[in-house]
């Protein structure tokens, strides 16, 4: 017997916060880990994924350019050929999304609206659940690019309507979150979900920073990114912590941040800050925008987790939209803004440019 037949839920993650969210509703809604097919869209290591009937993982680290895609040309190939074999052998009845965003999510999308039984749940990923975000969000080369794709690998495929989270697709029926607060989904559809705290195995010293740096510099003109980096640098620097801490993205290469940061110490090379939530020197975390905040937060809340600026990138990469703030706030993050930019400096970093 194939072990297609013994499949009855489709899963596609993306991050801890997903996955663990994931984990926690097939629990309580006694959906057997051995009867659920994983696509993974990004790298991660999660233990209770080796019980699953299958998991596609993620080759690497993503690319955010045109040309980049090829090297996950195989990767989208086997996806597709695991969900043909599905649909045609499996007794599908759950799938679960973390957006409408993607080849593969939206395929799954358009079978549950092919197939009445199936049930279909967005899965909370992180703070883009938390924050206007369509279409016109992302690089335009995507949407020409991915329906003729589609059409190669054999994926159903439409242009994501509204959020780009799914919550608001009409088929979508469940919106599982650990908040509430902020969240953009129909309230009559969200399912909540506890992230359990963690004992760590050693106590943070709170005079020591981990900042976690992000890729800020595909959200900003060149000068306001420079503006940004430049205030967000000097903060941390004129805070008066004994020891700063630095966590390069895991999957993004760097830029203008880890230049100004060079001088300091770096740890978690490669690691998702979540793989290193159980032995942190750090009791302060300082991040701008970062999903990891509050998942820190929500996994250890004896950490000082730090948002800096959200006045200044709420305004500047999201339209003035301010919602995450809530999210931050509601989780126990503190908020630092950035305040006004002085034109000063900012007609100095135009001019340097």
């Amino acid at each position: 017997m194939n072990f297609e037949c013994g499949v009855t839920a489709v899963a596609v993650i993306n991050t801890p916060i997903s996955a663990e969210l994931t984990r926690q509703d097939l629990l309580a809604r006694d959906i057997p880990l051995s009867s659920v097919a994983v696509i993974l869209l990004r790298e991660l290591n999660e233990p209770w994924l080796e019980q699953c009937a299958v998991v596609v993982r993620y080759p690497g680290k993503p690319a955010h350019e045109f040309l980049g895609q090829r090297r996950f040309f195989s990767f989208y190939q086997v996806a597709a050929r695991l969900l043909r074999r599905l649909e045609k052998d499996a007794d599908l009845r759950d799938i679960y999304l973390v957006n409408n965003d993607n080849l593969i999510t939206s395929h799954l999308l358009s079978l549950a609206e092919c197939r009445p039984a199936i049930s279909a749940t967005i899965v909370v990923e992180g703070t883009m659940n938390f924050h206007e975000i369509g279409i016109a969000d992302r690089a335009g080369w995507r949407w020409r690019v991915k329906p003729v794709i589609a059409r190669l690998l054999g994926f159903r495929y439409r242009e994501p309507r509204d959020h780009l989270s799914g919550a608001f697709e009409p088929r979508v029926t469940r919106v599982v979150s650990f908040a509430a607060e902020g969240l953009k989904a129909p309230p009559d559809k969200v399912v909540f979900r506890q992230f359990q705290a963690i004992q760590p195995l050693r106590q943070s010293d709170p005079q020591v920073a981990l900042v976690m740096l992000t890729n800020w510099s595909t959200c900003f003109e060149p000068a306001i990114d420079e503006l940004f980096v430049r205030s967000f640098v000097d903060w941390v620097e004129s805070s008066g912590y004994r020891k700063i801490q630095v966590k390069r993205h895991p999957r993004w290469p760097g830029g203008r941040m880890e230049e100004l940061f060079k001088g300091y110490e770096e740890v978690g090379s490669g690691q998702t800050a979540e793989e290193m939530v159980t032995n942190l020197e750090a009791g302060t975390i300082i991040g701008t925008f970062s999903t990891a905040l509050v998942s820190l937060k929500l996994i250890r809340p004896d950490l000082n987790c730090i948002d800096y600026g959200s006045d200044f990138y709420c305004e500047h990469a999201y339209h003035g939209d301010t919602t995450v703030k809530t999210l931050f706030s509601t989780s126990g993050i503190t908020l630092v803004q950035m305040a006004a930019p002085q034109s000063k400096l900012l007609e100095q970093i135009e001019t340097e440019i």
